[in-house]
């Protein structure tokens, strides 16, 4: 029976529908693809990735396709992203030397050195001239002695020596997690906790739960004082697993002493003097361990006691302070000179004050109160000498 409407055999009419819905599904992704490669040049990543999953959506098989959005995943920065795609491209077409290589070079980068020296192999037994990857393979050998000597130094805890050998392998292994992690160890080791955190925090951004992480930069930033910033990590941690054995009750204490601080800047900043001093004993009861936490509720109290005539209270803890944390603390220095002042001990006072101008030239406070206590030390010894003479 032939069709009333066209006449063609019915199976000819289901061939050129057929064929009518393959070219415009070719067509689309020909689009997809033209849009996806127009974003791209812009630098508008996220709406080339767009066109490009539609395209392969339409067409999953195409390995061209399949390395494109690669290619757009790490120009994103998403190199695990990047990882299925490029796979798949070299199962689809393994002469494809360019994929081969993007996939040897971010593997390298995530560490996966032996993984990596497969790719540039069979890209060198193809091409054995290719200087590029040539380099790379040679260089492989290098990593493994890095890797190698900063292990055995951390095991035989030099630190140092595994610290130099780290910075030489993250130089090339840059998305290498387990690398920044020991190297943290290493700079915490060393009391460079601020360099350790900045290991931490970068690598929070390779791994997918790093709710452990986000524990520990907590805890060295409580360590070094920084309450505020442990709280704002600790707070991570939960948003990733709100009902973390550790991180839970490691925030309510940290949450705890970060309000008891605020209470203790609003007192000093309302000048309410007996108040600060209350918060911080509050603060000092309820920590006893971290040193820096108590230094730096003293830098608040010593200036608290001395506004209320309390001398020697207020020496003592801007003493300590200096001795203990930071002996150029600008502010605390001036507070330590106006209690000697008060004191009428005016070589000291003016000693602070020009250690305070020493480190910081500009303050206007350290300045005023240097003149101050040299007019105050040459009007005592005015005194002193009228006494002698037996003058009023």
């Amino acid at each position: 029976m032939r069709s009333l409407i066209t006449g063609i055999p019915p199976q000819f009419h289901a061939f050129g529908v057929l064929f009518a819905l393959v070219y415009a599904g070719k067509e689309e992704i020909e689009r997809h693809l033209e849009l996806g490669k127009e974003f791209l040049s812009k630098g508008q990543f996220a709406d080339a990735l767009t066109h490009y999953h539609a395209a392969i959506d339409l067409d999953p098989q195409n390995y061209q396709t399949l390395y494109r959005r690669a290619t757009v995943y790490l120009a994103m920065g998403k190199s695990k992203a990047a990882i299925p795609d490029l796979d798949k491209v070299v199962e689809l077409k393994g002469d494809f030397i360019a994929a081969r290589i993007q996939r040897g070079n971010v593997l390298l980068k995530q560490g996966e050195v032996d993984a990596a020296e497969s790719d540039f192999n069979a890209v060198l037994a193809v091409e054995p001239r290719n200087a590029e990857v040539a380099a790379k393979a040679e260089l492989i050998a290098d990593l493994r002695q890095y890797l190698h000597q900063a292990k055995s130094f951390f095991e035989r805890e030099d630190y140092h020596s595994a610290e130099y050998y780290l910075n030489k392998a993250v130089e090339h292994l840059v998305w290498d997690p387990s690398l920044y992690r020991l190297r943290a160890k290493c700079l915490e080791s060393r009391g460079e906790v601020r360099k350790a955190i900045a290991d931490m925090r970068t690598l929070t951004k390779l791994v997918a739960d790093s709710t452990e992480d986000y524990l520990r930069i907590s805890q060295l930033y409580y360590g070094i004082g920084d309450v505020e910033e442990s709280l704002s990590q600790i707070r991570e941690c939960l948003k990733l697993n709100p009902d973390h054995k550790e991180c839970f009750p490691f925030y309510k204490k940290v949450k705890k002493l970060a309000k008891m601080r605020e209470s203790l800047n609003k007192a000093k900043t309302n000048e309410d003097w007996m108040a600060c001093l209350e918060k911080g004993q509050q603060i000092l009861k309820a920590e006893t361990k971290v040193t820096e936490i108590q230094m730096d509720t003293f830098r608040h109290t010593c200036k608290c006691n001395m506004e209320l005539g309390h001398i020697s209270e207020a020496i003592q803890q801007c003493t300590d302070v200096l001795e203990t944390s930071d002996p150029n603390d600008v502010d605390v220095l001036c507070n330590r000179a106006e209690a000697y002042l008060l004191d009428e001990r005016y070589d000291e006072a003016i000693e602070d004050y020009q250690k305070a101008q020493q480190a910081q030239p500009e303050s206007r406070r350290a300045q005023e109160g240097l003149d101050k206590a040299q007019k105050l030390k040459k009007q005592a010894g005015k005194r002193d000498y009228y006494k002698i003479l037996g003058l009023k």
